[in-house]
């Protein structure tokens, strides 16, 4: 004769076993609003490192998208940056200094970005011939630089302001070249 203790023990555990491992289906999991706080593309040509660029809109309007981001010069000669080709619209650069191109000078952070955030700074507005991107949709862009370098990639369409608000203003001046001693050099 088989002793039930065994036969009922292996029932309790198999029931156990089944309805915790339905433990969290109903649950989402916290990842699933995790959203990356560097949403842009990233590459670099030459000497010249592109960092966060993507597309957004000016708060309170969805017809024409800005180009935001970063560029960083790295080598030791100037670089410029002659804007970007977008299918089926017409991008403009525009600001002080922009008429033959965005002057990139070594180890001095270059940004464009959209004219409320730096009013009187370098803007770069992409019109659509058409519909304009939808806010998630990811638009090919072609960066432009003198010599003829340029990078092909896919840039994000952001909600605007969600990743373009300032901490606090990013220095564009070069920074002073370190002293022999290794102490802090003086203004």
């Amino acid at each position: 004769m088989i002793s039930r203790r065994p036969v009922i023990a292996v029932i309790v555990a198999a029931a156990a076993a089944l309805s915790l491992s339905a433990c969290g289906l109903e649950t989402k999991d916290y990842t699933s609003k995790e959203k990356s706080q560097v949403q842009g593309a990233q590459f670099s040509v030459g000497a010249v490192d592109v960092r966060d660029a993507f597309l957004t809109y000016v708060v309170g309007s969805q017809t024409s998208p800005y180009l935001d981001v970063t560029f960083i010069n790295d080598g030791k000669s100037p670089q410029t940056f002659s804007g970007v080709n977008v299918p089926n619209a017409t991008a403009k650069l525009s600001g002080p200094g922009t008429t033959s191109g965005l002057a990139l000078p070594p180890g001095v952070v270059v940004q464009v970005s959209d004219p409320l955030l730096d009013p009187g700074g370098v803007s770069l507005q992409v019109t659509p011939n058409g519909t304009p991107p939808a806010v998630g949709d990811t638009v090919p862009a072609t960066f432009l630089f003198a010599g003829g370098q340029s990078t092909t990639l896919d840039l994000p369409v952001v909600p605007p302001g969600e990743t373009t608000q300032l901490y606090q203003q990013i220095p564009t001046n070069q920074a002073p070249e370190p002293s022999a001693s290794g102490a802090p050099a003086s203004d």
